[in-house]
């Protein structure tokens, strides 16, 4: 019968809009009528009530003239009189039109003949009074005229009552009259809700069952059961729909078919690659469960890849460090875990191996949705076999140098106190310019010396309760001058009532002297170098800023490295070899803090460094499962 959705809708709007005009129209007459009812019974009520009033005020006026004709003002009465004479037949004559109730006939006639009598009785009082005087007159008034007043304006007030009465009847029937004008009403827009609530829920019915069916087999269908139909039987546009649905879940039929071999394939091959792969990688999904673990994680932490996959990964690995960086990648963008832990240690019976952790977020392109996480443990044991056997080899040769290097300086120091005979001025240059180098050798040497002690955790902790406001005024005091002296302001701000922790002031000062020496190096007469500290519940937090050059963004990754310099061509720093601030780094992570720096060309630097309140030296010794570098 309908051939689309429009026309069904718009078929259930026209009935419902039927059925409400037919009651409001029938409300409408019902109550236009009594309205017109009310108001024909009140006005013509309304007319006598107000004739009958103004009938007893115009005898009233007329018994205060004749009064006033008895005291002898006879021309003012009689004028009075007949003016209220007048008045009173014209409401006489009103009163007998809208004379509606036959009870009212003889009230009005008993006025008009008794109103007679009174006026031929009232003529003969002028007739008295020119004859007798005001004394008869007054007598004639109270025995003959006063007793016809008195009688008019009685009947006048009865005829009042009766209509005030015919008024209240009428209300009482219009009150009944209303009460059922109001019952049919409600009574009919019940029937009118009760229709427009049938024939909702049918045409709901007519057009929402096939949507429902429709919305339940697409759900099936979401869901990945293909093979699946559904049931067409209207030609509307919900008709129209499931055929298209229909069609739909053909083809997705025919492309899982086609598609699901090389699906199979590809997941063989990225499984293939994962497991050829040398490093330890661990993937996590979204709820923090193991998706996929190759065959070095599975000997690095001994597990089995049946007996992890898709439990947490808390009960896989029971290394916290994981667990941390897992954590953090999860939570942030930041890297905070992999500062943190930039190498971890493992031993694996006789060998110690160290892996760099690189994690990654899986997620889906231009959403911000996380499907999980890739863990990759980069081994770079051979660099750190490396770099120790470098550390090692430094640490020899500066053994080495050690006592040539006093031989050379006491040898220089003998011939520039001329004990072996007098020196021209071109052998003293030569004597102080192989002096100058021969500090900077020693420099050098201790330098190297000092990182490899570090490096090796071969040094000694002193252990005594420091208050870092202290530290940083004893760092402070031999730097005071060298900054007088090129112009570069020192402000201190650091809060009073820090919390102490436990350290070696003389290293922690080394650290302190260094950066500033730095900065004190790389800013410009005029400058200023700000040294603050802050603490929270776990760690202080020390911050070096400077007004200086600054470092540019290509050195920011690299500057804690060994024998990295920043400096242009015109910069002239003796006796430095980039040295100082790896010394400062090794020597912050051997008390479990970070150091980093932030900075901006042509700004300035801010160096910052942590010390944790409660001590974990890095050397304290080793984790379950490993320990970090």
């Amino acid at each position: 019968m309908f051939s689309s959705l429009r026309v069904k809708i718009a078929f259930g709007y026209i009935v419902l809009m039927i059925i409400n005009l037919a009651v409001s129209i029938w409300a409408i007459i019902v109550f236009s009528r009594l309205g017109v009812s009310v108001g024909d019974i009140l006005r013509e009520n309304y007319q006598s009530v107000l004739a009958s009033s103004n009938m007893a005020k115009a005898i009233e006026n007329q018994d205060k003239a004749q009064q006033a004709m008895a005291r002898g003002s006879a021309a003012a009465g009689h004028e009075e009189f007949h003016r209220n004479r007048d008045i009173f037949y014209f409401w006489y004559q009103r009163a007998l039109e809208r004379a509606s109730n036959p009870r009212e006939m003889k009230p009005l006639d008993d006025i008009g003949n008794g109103y007679r009598q009174y006026v031929a009785r009232s003529d003969s009082l002028e007739g008295v009074l020119r004859r007798d005087g005001p004394s008869a007159a007054q007598r004639y008034l109270a025995a003959e005229i006063k007793p016809l007043s008195d009688k008019l304006k009685n009947d006048s007030f009865a005829l009042l009552e009766l209509n005030q009465s015919a008024m209240y009847d009428a209300y009482e029937t219009t009150q009944r009259t209303a009460t059922d004008a109001t019952y049919g009403v409600v009574a009919a827009v019940l029937l009118a809700v009760m229709l427009s609530i049938f024939f909702s829920v049918q045409f709901s019915r007519f057009i929402i069952e096939p949507a429902e069916k429709l919305t339940e087999r697409v759900k099936q269908i979401g869901e990945g059961k293909y093979d699946l139909t559904i049931d067409v039987r209207t030609s509307d546009e919900i008709g129209e729909l499931g055929r298209e649905f229909n069609r739909m879940t053909g083809r997705l039929r025919r492309y899982e078919q086609l598609n699901i071999e090389k699906i199979l394939s590809e997941k063989r091959k990225s499984e293939a690659i994962v497991e050829s792969i040398s490093d330890p990688i661990i993937v996590t999904d979204a709820s923090n469960n193991v998706a996929l673990l190759n065959e070095a994680s599975c000997l690095l932490f001994g597990v089995t890849e049946e007996g992890s996959l898709g439990k947490p990964l808390a009960s896989v690995i029971a290394d916290r460090r994981i667990l941390e960086l897992v954590d953090a990648a999860r939570d942030s963008q930041n890297g905070g875990a992999e500062k943190r832990y930039p190498h971890l240690t493992f031993t694996l019976g006789d060998h110690t191996l160290f892996f760099k952790p690189r994690l990654t977020k899986i997620g889906a392109h231009g959403r911000d949705s996380m499907f999980g996480i890739v863990t990759i443990l980069q081994d770079i044991t051979q660099f750190k076999e490396l770099d120790k056997l470098k550390s090692d080899f430094m640490a020899t040769v500066s053994h080495e140098f050690r006592t040539p290097l006093t031989s050379v300086n006491m040898s220089i120091d003998i011939l520039g106190q001329k004990l072996l005979g007098p020196l021209n001025e071109k052998q003293g240059d030569l004597l102080n310019s192989a002096k100058d180098d021969c500090r900077r050798l020693t420099k050098l040497v201790k330098e190297l010396l000092e990182l490899s002690r570090l490096e090796s955790k071969k040094i000694t902790m002193v252990e005594e309760t420091l208050d870092i406001g202290a530290v940083i005024e004893f760092s402070l005091k031999p730097l005071q001058l060298p900054f007088q002296e090129k112009g570069v302001r020192l402000v201190l701000e650091v809060p009073p009532n820090l919390p102490s922790f436990t350290g070696d002031q003389q290293q922690i000062s080394w650290v302190i002297t260094n950066i500033l020496n730095n900065a004190l190096r790389y800013t410009e007469s005029g400058g200023t170098v700000t040294i603050g500290a802050d603490a929270d519940e776990e760690e202080i937090t020390v911050s070096i800023a400077d007004t200086g050059r600054g470092i540019p963004k290509q050195y920011i990754g690299t500057i804690f490295d060994k024998f990295i310099q920043v400096k242009s061509v015109y910069d002239s720093t003796p006796g430095s070899v980039g040295l100082g601030l790896s010394i400062a780094k090794e020597i912050i992570e051997l008390y479990g803090g970070r150091i980093w720096v932030e900075s901006e060309v042509g700004v300035g630097s801010t160096f910052r460094f942590t010390l944790p309140l409660r001590r974990r030296i890095a050397a304290a010794g080793t984790e379950a499962g490993g320990e970090h570098a």
